[in-house]
């Protein structure tokens, strides 16, 4: 079995996650993982558990083999990776500021969200 290089694997989550213009604390986040773990295996300094690279693609919106081998037919969709976004942030949210969020959105795009 071919050993993984944690510096390409490192550029590629870089690439992925800068691709949907994701800060590495909003990527954290999502995954579940924590700022400091992530800045390290962007910079090849540390091979992540196969749970975390199971979260860094659930979050990003690919598979695990893109991350590990850089499979190129599922590049990401950054407006997807942004839903999914606000959908783990949503998730946190109070029944209250659902109910402002909703009113919001109903506001910006010009429908009564009630």
């Amino acid at each position: 079995m071919e050993k993984v290089d944690t510096v390409e694997l490192g550029a590629r989550l870089r690439e992925l996650r800068t691709e949907p213009k994701l800060t590495q604390a909003r990527l954290a986040e999502a995954a579940g993982i924590e700022v400091q773990s992530l800045s390290r295996i962007e910079r090849g300094e540390y091979e992540p558990s196969l749970s975390a690279c199971v979260a860094l693609a659930e979050a990003l919106g690919v598979t695990v083999d893109v991350i590990a081998r850089g499979a190129s037919s599922a590049r990401p969709d950054p407006s997807a990776a942004r839903m999914r976004m606000l959908i783990h942030r949503a998730s946190t949210l109070t029944p209250e500021q659902i109910a402002l969020f909703l009113k919001l959105m109903g506001e910006v795009s010009g429908k009564r969200g009630d």
